[in-house]
């Protein structure tokens, strides 16, 4: 698949960021010319960063991404990976870096670009989870099972979250290798981004002893 920097995340017993898995191994050019034109093994299908996905693939199918830095510890760890090479005709560096922090009960999920051509933006994560936006767009609330997760929003753009279902942005891509109406879709969009791009996004699991106003102290 073409996915370089896809996640998952799992909390409270629960998986919110999901891999949508393997598509039909039997349809038609699946293994050939037609591979990248299913949405489960295009970049529309992963939780990545994919950029001008209407007009192109919106990564690049022979990019290497290196992890370049890995810590760990009792209390949490991290590591960044150089996606560079998955957006090279545009950016002149892209990484994404992810830490488990505050004793392992949240991540930070953290996207820094610099875009040397102007491009549409689009950040993609699947979930089963139901999706509410909050009224500042800055904040979603994932539900599953009588369990909530918020996903707090910070970005140097003026982007928000928004919801859709597992659709490619564009009907370029054939939608009928899998069913993927299990899943809901949590996307930023930013439309001609340019320069120095920061997405910060912050996974926060409810625990029966979490404060609600609290959330402010995680921005």
């Amino acid at each position: 698949n073409i996915d370089s920097g896809t996640f998952v995340f799992d909390a409270l017993g629960e998986r919110w960021a999901c891999d949508l898995g393997m598509g039909n191994y039997n349809a038609a050019g699946y293994f050939g010319d037609k591979r990248y034109d299913y949405y489960r093994c295009s970049p529309q299908g992963q939780n990545v960063i994919a950029l001008n996905p209407v007009t192109t693939r919106g990564q690049n199918l022979s990019a290497v991404t290196t992890t370049e830095r890995f810590e760990t510890e009792e209390n949490g760890g991290l590591a960044v990976v150089d996606m560079t090479e998955a957006y090279q005709d545009k950016v002149t560096s892209a990484k994404r870096g992810m830490k488990i922090d505050h004793n392992r009960t949240q991540m930070l999920l953290k996207d820094e670009l610099n875009i040397s051509e102007e491009s549409d933006l689009y950040w993609f994560m699947h979930t089963k989870a139901d999706i509410t936006i909050m009224e500042n767009g800055k904040t979603a609330v994932l539900s599953k099972n009588g369990k909530n997760v918020y996903v707090l929003l910070e970005s140097n753009q003026n982007a928000q979250f928004y919801t859709s279902e597992a659709k490619p942005v564009t009907g370029s891509l054939d939608l009928g290798q899998e069913d993927n109406s299990a899943y809901r879709k949590l996307n930023i969009f930013i439309p001609k981004a340019n320069g120095n791009v920061q997405i910060a996004v912050r996974f926060v699991p409810i625990y029966s002893n979490f404060v609600l106003g609290e959330l402010n102290n995680y921005r």
